[in-house]
């Protein structure tokens, strides 16, 4: 991905073939999203329509369980927000920073197409 600053781990080019992409406007969800490199391939496939729309879902602080990214977190989600600019899909992107817990009774009670947790 050109532009893009951090770590990338798998992406949903993994899924697609198991689950198809189809151009028709979907609402995705992601709980998990780090720098934001499969939240930025998701846009670029499933969520391609311009209609998508998608949720980013991170506290983006320290984890006790996760101590290689201590102090890191902030930095870690300047680059989720610069790489999400740079990908070109920040206008379907409501990045929500909180834990999903908290954050999903705060959508309402519409449906979601793909949901996916990495968190």
């Amino acid at each position: 991905m050109e532009g893009f600053h951090g770590v990338t781990y798998r992406t949903a080019e993994n899924w697609r073939r198991a689950i198809p992409v189809e151009n028709r406007p979907i609402k995705y969800a992601e709980v998990g999203c780090f720098y934001g490199a499969n939240l930025i391939s998701v846009a670029n496939t499933y969520a391609s329509h311009p209609d998508s729309k998608m949720y980013a879902i991170d506290p983006w602080m320290d984890y006790a369980e996760y101590s290689e990214y201590k102090n890191e977190q902030p930095s870690i989600y300047d680059a989720f927000c610069k790489n999400i600019v740079n990908c070109g899909a920040s206008h379907k992107i409501k990045v929500i920073r909180d834990f999903s817990h908290q954050a999903f009774p705060r959508l309402g009670d519409d449906s979601f197409d793909m949901i996916y947790v990495d968190g």
